[in-house]
């Protein structure tokens, strides 16, 4: 198999895109440093076996002119599911589906409007279509595997490898408690979960709240008005490839909460737990299951309910020793998740074709 010609067709070919950093860049280097012969999707004629982890409608589009023998789908999020309360905390920090729908007519026209919508419910349908046309379908969470299977039977998950790093927190002694939550700006209203608890630590211990993402946050409007609900302070570090382990191995606690039910891989809590900072989270079954692999490894809040985050909030803040405990186990767990590890699971995959 390590002589047929494997590609991967990225979503954006950015460097600094973690899917395709990690779930991309990072795989084909290190399977052509085992002997594999794989390449970027560059309209070549020839494809053996071709690896997608795109999700807009031109990846799919060219699953039609291209002569591959094996189409495999890698899935980041899921495309059909959202659960109640991603919806609802969307709606609290985002126009509602009838505003925008009632923007557009009288901005744009109902011709308009109704276009998007039939434009959006076909783009669904195709999905579907193109899922099912796959030959197999890889998911980064077990989660998202169970939603996927409904569509699609046969489908593996692979997890995200962690990057390698130069950095590891050893001071965990703090005069000032930093708490950190890092991600995309599309879900800093995930930070409304918590935004009481951490309004009340602030009060009561003073800490620092530091959000890092894009400055994207402060030019769009939805945004805006979901930054206008947050209680508590926070201080702004613009993310960037360079910098980041820095950025967060300076924190003292690192949060990632999520709504009950949303499928995500367990990538954002291990990207901090790799470099020793404490790490307590929700929502997701795959940061459940990563916690109960390694006992005070990191925290997973089971009802997302106030009185759990701060109880388990406030122990880490005032005992130095808790953090220090949890962040050595978290880092030895998350080694379990390196790209020679993870590798090998392509490699499996490959060679089951």
């Amino acid at each position: 198999m390590k002589n047929k010609t494997i590609v991967f067709k990225l979503k954006h070919l950015y460097e600094n895109d973690p899917v395709d950093r990690i779930r991309g860049r990072n795989i084909i280097a290190a399977l052509q440093k085992r002997g594999w012969h794989v390449e970027l999707y560059n309209n070549q004629k020839k494809i053996d076996v071709i690896l997608y982890l795109g999700d807009d409608l031109y990846d799919k589009v060219i699953y039609r002119h291209i002569n591959s023998s094996f189409i495999i789908q890698d899935l980041q999020d899921d495309p059909f599911k959202k659960s109640v309360a991603s919806a609802y905390m969307r709606a609290k920090s985002k126009k509602s589906l009838y505003d925008k729908i009632l923007e557009n007519v009288k901005t744009k026209g109902i011709q308009y409007t109704l276009y998007l919508l039939i434009l959006k419910y076909f783009w669904r349908l195709m999905y579907v279509q193109y899922l099912k046309k796959a030959d197999l379908i890889i998911t980064s969470s077990q989660s998202l595997k169970k939603s996927v299977q409904k569509v699609n039977p046969r489908v593996v998950c692979i997890p995200d490898s962690i990057e390698n790093n130069s950095l590891k927190k050893v001071n965990y002694h703090s005069a000032k408690v930093k708490i950190c939550w890092i991600g995309t700006v599309n879900n800093i209203g995930y930070l409304l979960l918590v935004n009481e608890v951490l309004h009340t630590l602030q009060k009561k211990y003073g800490v620092e709240v530091v959000i890092i993402t894009s400055k994207e946050m402060y030019n769009d409007d939805s945004l805006v008005h979901t930054l206008s609900q947050f209680l508590f302070h926070y201080s702004f570090v613009e993310w960037s490839l360079e910098e980041v382990d820095k950025n967060i191995s300076e924190c003292d606690i690192a949060i990632a909460p999520l709504p009950q039910g949303v499928a995500k891989s367990t990538n954002k809590i291990l990207s901090s737990m790799r470099l020793g900072v404490p790490t307590v989270c929700s929502g997701s079954e795959d940061y459940k299951l990563l916690s109960q692999e390694s006992v005070h490894s990191c925290i997973f809040v089971e009802d997302n309910g106030y009185e759990a985050w701060y109880e388990n909030l406030q122990a880490l803040i005032v005992s130095q020793e808790k953090r220090e405990e949890m962040g050595q186990n978290g880092y030895k767990l998350s080694q379990k998740y390196g790209i020679d590890s993870i590798i090998l699971k392509y490699e499996k995959v490959l060679q089951s074709l």
